[in-house]
């Protein structure tokens, strides 16, 4: 299985971020093994309440709740002002007003609306500082 998550950057006047899920030297964002979950949706009802008139609840309006794209990642750098770096980069990508989230897998792909998330670096891991890599997780809001 490929998969591959593309953040547009248009507000910020740059070029998509991809975050792959395949590791090695050349790849900035990757997904962890078995660390991407497909958003769940939930359907939120309002109904009509009892009246005189109409015996039981009617359903009103229904559609569809906000989700959120789950992932952990690992973010590569060569130097440690380089791992700084592309951490921000990814922070400043999730962190806009507005913006496109899109999910691919292989060749299957999924798009939404999103809103402004922050990835959790959580614990510096000393194994990951000492090749210039950093652990994160990653929530971002969708909506249909």
């Amino acid at each position: 299985m490929n998969s591959t998550i593309t953040v547009s950057r248009t507000s910020l006047s740059l070029s998509p971020l991809q975050i792959f899920d395949g590791c090695g030297e050349d790849v900035i964002y990757w997904i962890t093994y078995n660390n991407l979950a497909r958003p769940d949706f939930d359907i939120k009802r309002t109904y009509i309440p009892d009246s005189a008139w109409v015996p039981g609840k009617r359903l009103q309006t229904a559609g569809q709740e906000p989700s959120s794209l789950r992932l952990q990642l690992i973010v590569n750098g060569i130097s440690h002002a380089d791992l700084s770096a592309k951490m921000e980069e990814l922070e400043q990508a999730t962190f806009q007003l507005a913006y496109t989230v899109s999910l691919d897998i292989d060749g299957q792909t999924k798009t939404w609306d999103a809103d402004s998330s922050l990835p959790q670096w959580g614990l510096v891991e000393h194994l990951l500082q000492d090749h210039f890599q950093a652990r994160g997780t990653l929530e971002i809001p969708i909506y249909c």
